[in-house]
């Protein structure tokens, strides 16, 4: 199996609710989107934002810890003023041995990588999508 290597980075630029109808990003091997559990945020309410990959067959994306080899996404994320999200949250990964070495990757073909975000309780300034 091939290994994907590469470096995932998240950009939120809209203030207030996460879209719900985010963009899929073609990177190559493997596309990213930004997802949320949510159309629309409350003030003081905790919703989930995540990246849902979708890696090429026979491709796959590593875990957070990769193993022996590969290396695990990494996210950053630039939210607006006020909301901050949570540790990173992975799905439960899978082993691959490799002769003497093992790999570890997110299993399923559409793995995601999520954080809580609680928005503050007197809301988020209103802010236009460019």
């Amino acid at each position: 199996m091939r290994s994907l290597p590469f470096l995932a980075a998240v950009v939120l630029s809209a203030v207030g609710a996460p879209r719900a109808d985010a963009v899929m990003v073609a990177a190559k091997h493997v596309d990213v989107e930004l997802v949320a559990d949510v159309a629309g945020v409350a003030p003081g309410q905790t919703f989930r934002l995540g990246v849902r990959f979708v890696p090429e067959k026979n491709w796959h994306v590593y875990w957070k810890n990769p193993g022996d080899s590969g290396e695990a996404p990494r996210i950053q994320w630039m939210l607006p003023a006020g909301l901050t999200a949570g540790e990173l949250e992975w799905p439960t990964p899978e082993r691959i041995p490799v002769g003497p070495l093992v790999n570890i990757h997110t299993s399923g073909s559409t793995p995601n990588i999520q954080a809580a975000v609680p928005a503050p309780t007197n809301g988020l300034p209103s802010h236009k999508r460019p």
